[in-house]
This record gives C-alpha cells, sequence and structure tokens, in this order.
C-alpha cells in the first residue's frame, strides 16, 4: 500500500476504529506518516518513556503490560494514539525475544479491539520474517490491521543499528560521561532520528550481567579497561591517579573530544610551541604532569 492510499483509507469516515501495526520505510515516508498522524490527532505514546530503568532492559513480556496501562489511559480519554520506538526496542533483543515481542505486539492487537491507535514499525530486515510468521493469518491484512506502506521511491531496507552495551562496576559509575546513553536515552534518540547510522554506546552500571540482549555486551571492571574503552586511552603504565584525573578531567569537558584533545585545550594555547611546552609542567601536580606526559608520546 502506498501511503496516499492508507491515508485516504484513514479519513474514510466509514473506516473501523482497530488497532493497527504500520511498517513504514525510514526517511521522508515516515516522516510524512507521523505528521499525517499528528495532526489528525494521534497522541503519541513513546516507549522510552516506559522504559525508565538504569541497570536493566524489561523483557517484551513486562514492556507489553506497560504499553496496555498506557493505551488504557488513552482511550479512557477517547483519544486516537500512535506508539513509536518498537523498532529501536527489538533491536537490543535476541531473536528469540524479538519473535516474543511481535508475538506480544499480536496478542495486543487481538485484544485492543474498538481502540483507534497504530504502532508504527520500521521496514526492518531482521524482523521481516518473524513478523511474517507470526502474522501468517491472512485476516490481518485483510482487515487492515497489518498493513505495509511501500514508498514510490523504493526507499532502501534498513537494519535497526545495535549499540554496544556496557556494563560498569559500581566504583567507576562516577566517571560515565553525559553523552553515553541509558536504555531510555538510546530509545529516545531512535525515535527521534530513526535514520541515525551512528553507533551508540549504552553504558549501564551493573555488576551482573544482562540477559535477552542482541548486542555485545562488554564488562569494565577495572579503571584501565574502563578508559580505554569509554575514551580510547591506552593506560599502561599510566598510574591509578593519572587515570582517575584523566576521567574526572574528560567528563567535565567538550563531549565527543579525544582525550589529547582535552588536555591540549586544558594547558596549552595554540600560540605554544612544542619547545615551551615543558615549562608549563612546573605549575601543576604530579598526576598532572603524568598525563601531559602521556599526551606527548
Amino acid at each position: 500500500m502506498m501511503l496516499n492510499d492508507y491515508i485516504d483509507y484513514i479519513k474514510n469516515p466509514l473506516a473501523e476504529k482497530k488497532p493497527k501495526v504500520v511498517i513504514v520505510p525510514p526517511g521522508e515516508t515516515l516522516s510524512s506518516l507521523h505528521r499525517f498522524l499528528k495532526e489528525r490527532g494521534n497522541r503519541e505514546i513513546r516507549l522510552s518513556d516506559l522504559v525508565s530503568e538504569d541497570a536493566w532492559l524489561p523483557m517484551p513480556s513486562e514492556v507489553f503490560e506497560r504499553i496496555c496501562v498506557a493505551m488504557d489511559v488513552n482511550s479512557m480519554a477517547d483519544e486516537p494514539s500512535m506508539l513509536l520506538g518498537l523498532s529501536g526496542y527489538l533491536g537490543l533483543l535476541t531473536d528469540e525475544n524479538k519473535r516474543t515481542a511481535i508475538f506480544a505486539l499480536r496478542e495486543w492487537i487481538d485484544g485492543s479491539v474498538g481502540r483507534n491507535t497504530v504502532c508504527i514499525l520500521l521496514s526492518d530486515d531482521s524482523i521481516k520474517l518473524i513478523i511474517k510468521d507470526v502474522f501468517s493469518n491472512p485476516r490481518y491484512k485483510l482487515g487492515k490491521q497489518l498493513i505495509e506502506i511501500i514508498d514510490a521511491q523504493v526507499e532502501p531496507q534498513v537494519t535497526v543499528l545495535t549499540p554496544k552495551v556496557i556494563l560498569v562496576g559500581e566504583k567507576l559509575v562516577d566517571y560515565i560521561p553525559e553523552e553515553c546513553d541509558t536504555f531510555q536515552k538510546y530509545l529516545r534518540h531512535v525515535e527521534d532520528y530513526p535514520k541515525s547510522d551512528s553507533i551508540r554506546r549504552i553504558v549501564v552500571a551493573s555488576e551482573k550481567q544482562l540477559p535477552g540482549l542482541n548486542v555485545e555486551v562488554r564488562q569494565l571492571v577495572t579503571l584501565v579497561d574502563f578508559i580505554y574503552e569509554i575514551y580510547a586511552v591506552d593506560g599502561a603504565g599510566l598510574s591509578e591517579n593519572a587515570l582517575r584525573w584523566m576521567c574526572e578531567l574528560a567528563k567535565k569537558n567538550v563531549a565527543g573530544k579525544t582525550m589529547s584533545e582535552i588536555l591540549k585545550r586544558s594547558y596549552f594555547s595554540e600560540r605554544e610551541s612544542t619547545e615551551s611546552i615543558l615549562s608549563v609542567f612546573d605549575g601543576h601536580r604530579e598526576v598532572e604532569r603524568e598525563s601531559i606526559f602521556w599526551m606527548l608520546k
């Protein structure tokens, strides 16, 4: 179905109020659909507002319980709604848990008769076969409860990029930079920027491995591992005090800067030559001198 056909169908006063899963390619088609639904008064229900845990990711059964509660509150106000963010959540899960989530989505469709709500999913190669299998009964397509919008310009299929998930021990939590994502911040980013091709880093304060994730999970226990993974600093040969000081300095500075850039910006003006650098050492502590020596190497 083309987007214009879907819009005409929704505008028809005889169209039945019922829940729908609309699969749409990213880009202008998605933007146009979102804009159309907002103009019609569909209230946004964002998955990022329902997943607020800092140290773990709730699994599909729990997530869909929260979705149902949010939908119940919305239906009491008799407002149409749209669910955003499910694609980002699915991208975090193992294939087994993706299938569980799609089954839960089908149960939500079956149990939400009379609700005027739309669940927007990105066209994603990683879930296409699962959706085809779970929604194999033709009544979902015939009843226009499972709708795939095809773009006239044939926008390419995408796979939602899975982020890196990093588990950080309690002793290192204070050094986590602000620009790192929580699960909630990651889901919000995917909702707002569905075509983003940047690899996100989700940093979780947890001593335990997290089950059910379809991502590479690194567990950082030592300060050397932390500063290498977060700031790309090879800490071999540096004292623990110097490593801690560098982490504290980096956290206070502008996001996206390398450690070398942060040190140069903090201690040297652009006009200072390499020959004059050593004169800077006299007025600074040992950990600062150690860090600056590291930068010069």
